[in-house]
């Protein structure tokens, strides 16, 4: 029985490493389906999401909504999260002394681990695959197995939950983490105008689609939306002018390209931005207006390219 569980694993691997080899060859459904079922990457949690942030509400009153019923207030000091690029709904993040906690449990859980509570010794124990972390209130010192880590900044309790500075995420678990005030834009970030943490841990065999892919997708879906709308599709001329109804979208399928990328998406913009999702393919619009909004690009929809602001 062992033997026969060794062959599968070895198999599984060769499966893994040919799957590495020819991701550019693979259908983008295929990858979308291999993510998922052999390394767990489903798809992203942003599908109708709306951010209002409380500067730019007339009434002051600012919110994120995950869904039609499902939302939550937020407050000038809001940060939202964001872990393998799904959005995170939860305890708020911290500020403290200048630098930022993080409820430890619902990220470490999202990363894959299992978090424990130890009476006796009055620790926070997370077990992650063959790595066991032991981590204390007001301790700067992290043992990760036999191994001592010093954070930066000593974990805290507050409202009830245990928090940990951003830093413990990649220093103890070797994800990364990385902070955006939304606003300085030549700097990694996911959303505009409203801080926002990225913590991200993918299986380093799953298979991504390249910059080139992601633009080609977007280039086929954009053709099919102005031909279901203006008819066939003709590219763009290098010395032509715009004259007709559709011309802008022409010129714009005709020069499409890749203007930034983050761990989860890629950015092509449009006349919105476009986002590729790496590892399923999947494509979202982000609307930039008082009232940020992500939503799945439909080219069957009528209104597909009517991008109203």
């Amino acid at each position: 029985m062992k033997r026969f569980f060794a062959v599968v694993l070895i198999l599984l691997f060769c499966f893994i490493e040919a799957a590495g080899v020819f991701a550019e060859e693979t259908e983008v459904s295929d990858i979308g389906k291999t993510n998922e079922e052999v390394f767990g990457i489903g798809k992203a949690n942003i599908q109708n999401v709306k951010i209002l942030p409380k500067n730019d509400a007339a009434d002051g009153n600012g919110y994120i909504y995950y869904n039609k019923d499902d939302f939550e207030c937020i407050d000038e000091n809001y940060i939202v999260m964001f872990v393998d690029g799904c959005i995170i709904k939860g305890p708020k993040r911290a500020v403290i002394d200048g630098g930022i906690f993080i409820p430890l449990r619902i990220v470490s859980e999202r990363l894959g681990a299992e978090v424990k509570w130890l009476e006796d010794t009055r620790e926070t124990e997370v077990i992650d695959g063959e790595n066991v972390i032991r981590v204390k209130e007001g301790d700067l010192n992290v043992l990760l197995n036999d191994r001592k880590i010093i954070l930066d900044n000593a974990p805290k309790v507050i409202d009830s939950s245990f928090y940990v500075p951003m830093s413990f995420f990649s220093d103890a678990l070797g994800a990364k983490a990385l902070y955006s005030d939304g606003e300085d834009l030549s700097k990694t970030h996911i959303i505009k105008r409203i801080p926002h943490i990225m913590i991200s841990r993918y299986n380093e065999k799953a298979l991504t689609i390249s910059k080139e892919k992601a633009v080609e997708i977007v280039k086929d879906e954009l053709i099919k939306a102005y031909e279901n709308r203006y008819g066939e599709y003709i590219p763009f001329g290098e010395n032509e002018t715009l004259e007709e109804n559709g011309d802008d979208i022409r010129e714009i399928i005709s020069n499409l390209k890749c203007s930034g990328e983050n761990d989860r998406y890629y950015e092509i913009p449009v006349v919105f931005d476009f986002w590729v999702d790496k590892y399923t393919g999947d494509i979202y619009v982000f609307y930039n207006g008082q009232c940020m909004s992500i939503y799945s690009f439909d080219p069957e929809d009528p209104g597909a390219l009517a991008f109203a602001g």
